[in-house]
């Protein structure tokens, strides 16, 4: 009864994962509990039935035992999505709209569950969606101030391979005029005053924009690695994870 509770209560401290895994195993089947459904509690005496009869009046408490695994799974194992077998990350927006087969909860999908059930902070929420949106089209703007506005018509269908190859052309290209003012123009004192600063800044913009890459590239492997999602590029892991949170903002405001 005191799992029962706890679980009624959303008060999991302390409760092991494993007894919670042992709970849903052997959860009844709605044929069992159905048997219960009218028996009197004081002629309800052994262990198992206990549960059959308090599973019977309690039409939650299977999903708020897998929903506690799944949170704790996810808080204490940054490889716990490693252990879901066949899992991807790209199919997460799918499975939270997944809904329910039976009449009564057919409308009802995973992600109401979810905001139903589970206690989140809704602000913090807000705010990593927030910075989702923006990360999205972060680094497309770094590379708008290194090309001048050369990419506005396509800059958001850039991807990260995209600027990273932008960038090597333009550092190249940079590299190259500067040696060849200084080999061809050094002489020229009007036309060193004219192009040499404007190149010096190109090739320290380029630089800072190298720097950014690679910065974005190690992020894009931790969230790859914490995320067991090694075929992922970066942009599709920030949409994927923008949109499951989204789903589920919003259905916590329903």
């Amino acid at each position: 009864m005191d799992l029962i509770n706890r679980l009624e209560s959303i008060n999991m401290d302390g409760i092991s994962i494993d007894l919670l895994g042992s709970l849903v195993k052997y959860f009844p089947t709605d044929e069992e509990m159905l048997m219960y459904k009218n028996a009197p509690r004081e002629d309800v005496k052994r262990s198992c039935d206990v549960l059959c009869w308090e599973a019977a009046r309690r039409s939650t408490l299977k999903i708020r035992a897998e929903l506690a695994i799944a949170r704790e799974q996810i808080l204490s194992d940054g490889t716990a999505l490693s252990k879901a077998v066949g899992f991807k990350l790209s199919s997460l927006p799918a499975i939270l709209g997944a809904k329910g087969k039976q009449k009564n909860v057919s409308k009802l999908r995973l992600v109401d569950l979810l905001a139903q059930f589970v206690e989140f902070d809704t602000i913090a929420l807000e705010n990593v969606i927030s910075s989702l949106q923006l990360a999205r089209f972060a680094f497309r703007g770094s590379l708008r101030d290194g090309l001048n506005d050369l990419f506005d018509a396509l800059i958001r269908s850039i991807t990260l391979n995209d600027v990273e190859a932008a960038s090597k052309e333009l550092n190249s290209s940079v590299t190259r005029l500067k040696q060849q003012l200084t080999s061809r123009g050094a002489g020229d004192m009007s036309l060193l005053e004219a192009y040499q600063p404007f190149l010096e800044s190109a090739m320290a913009s380029g630089a800072s924009l190298v720097s950014d890459l690679q910065d974005l590239r190690a992020t894009e492997k931790s969230l790859q690695l914490f995320l067991c999602a090694d075929t992922m590029k970066l942009e599709e892991i920030i949409s994927v994870i923008t949109e499951a949170l989204t789903m589920l903002s919003a259905s916590i405001k329903v």
